[in-house]
């Protein structure tokens, strides 16, 4: 592929001899971007992303069938971020070597009334069963090393209740432990039983209620002022310096996409950082690192003050960070085998909005619906459920 770029007044016009190339808000589309150590980004290929119960049982060094006995959170010791170590009593190891009782730590929880929400994060209540598949975290950066992590995120724990399989329902445990099973004997199961998130699909109604008819998914968190500002910054100290400002402009795009829906909800961009995604004050937006196979291409990180009382509690949002992975490969654009920029962070700027994820089939199309893949680009549009759910929350401006 050859560049050139040239200059005329304040406008650079980038000229790729790509074919199939188009611009979109005068970005220029099929442009692979370069990381820093641009050899480890894979496609997934090998792992897709989806996490299908093969895959999670491959990956997986430990996989137990255990029982939820202790729930604790702390803050890590710079008190950048809020982990929960989840004690698991073991009831049947069905691969690798386990303890009776073994910890698994997640990113998030709530400390003296400040809350951590994560996404992709798996979510363990007292006294519940689950089937858990486990990897230790190598890596040396992140606030859960050494301990024991769900592999694929909330994919990698299965709820166990009334002897079926929550996820996975109507699937019963037995005929769960018995695929794994085959799976461990390099045995074809065929088509997958499918996996529906264990989430609220809608949204609490002004009244407390539950609007079966509601488009969007919304949990009680929001920004606290009648039209709040949002202040982000850039930290895309991962990608080569030639194509910052590529990635910049395909964030900010995100964000505009957002700002256009009418609401008093606003994006406003602060400028490039070098800080980095922890509780500081900064919502910061950060394209640094390689957190390896997660499946995840980015994630975001919601903090909120809990208020209120055992009967209405509500949650003030304070900030907001954004991560990518750049484990995976990304472009500018629909390119196979990357991930469009411009399309993921869209919808995690979403869940800056505090929307959730959205896993309906009818909703296949939104912005906020829960699964991406690579090339994709319909992300980048808003669709109903998208505005309505920013216009519900915050109002029109």
């Amino acid at each position: 592929m050859r560049v050139k770029i040239i200059i005329s007044c304040t406008l650079l016009v980038f000229l790729v001899t790509l074919t199939g190339c188009y611009y979109f808000n005068t970005l220029l589309e099929g442009v692979l971007i370069n990381t820093v150590t641009n050899e480890n980004a894979q496609s997934p290929t090998e792992i897709s992303g989806v996490w299908s119960l093969a895959e999670l049982t491959h990956i997986a060094e430990v996989i137990v069938v255990g029982k939820i006995v202790g729930i604790q959170s702390f803050y890590t010791d710079d008190d950048g971020w809020i982990v929960t170590d989840v004690q698991i009593q073991v009831e049947k190891s069905l691969k690798g070597i386990a303890p009776q009782q073994l910890a698994v730590r997640t990113l998030g929880g709530e400390v003296d009334n400040v809350v951590l929400k994560v996404t992709h994060e798996p979510h363990f209540s007292y006294g519940e069963r689950a089937v858990l598949f486990l990897n230790l975290c190598s890596d040396v950066l992140s606030p859960l090393a050494g301990a024991f992590v769900t592999v694929g995120g909330f994919k990698g724990k299965l709820t166990l209740k009334d002897g079926r399989v929550a996820e996975m329902f109507p699937l019963t445990e037995p005929e769960l432990l018995d695929i794994i099973q085959r799976l461990l004997k390099g045995e074809d199961i065929g088509e997958e039983p499918q996996f529906i998130p264990q989430e609220d699909p809608f949204v609490p109604n002004a009244s407390g209620g539950v609007s079966p008819l509601s488009p969007y998914s919304y949990s009680d968190w929001r920004w606290p002022a009648s039209a709040p500002i949002v202040r982000y910054y850039i930290n895309p100290s991962g990608i080569v310096s030639s194509q910052q400002s590529l990635v910049i402009s395909a964030i900010n795009a995100a964000s505009t996409a957002w700002n256009n829906v009418g609401s008093k909800f606003i994006f406003s961009y602060g400028g490039t950082t070098s800080r980095t995604a922890r509780k500081d004050g900064y919502n910061i937006i950060e394209m640094r690192y390689n957190y390896r196979a997660t499946g995840w291409p980015a994630k975001t990180s919601i903090w909120a003050y809990k208020k209120g009382s055992s009967n209405c509690y509500y949650y003030d949002v304070f900030e907001c960070d954004m991560i990518f992975n750049l484990y995976y490969k990304w472009a500018i654009g629909s390119v196979s085998g990357y991930f469009d920029v411009q399309n993921i962070a869209t919808h995690e700027f979403g869940h800056f909005l505090v929307l959730n994820d959205l896993y309906r089939p009818s909703s296949c199309e939104a912005t906020m619906y829960g699964y991406t893949s690579t090339g994709e680009t319909k992300k980048r549009s808003l669709e109903y459920e998208d505005k309505q759910g920013m216009l519900d929350i915050y109002g029109y401006r």
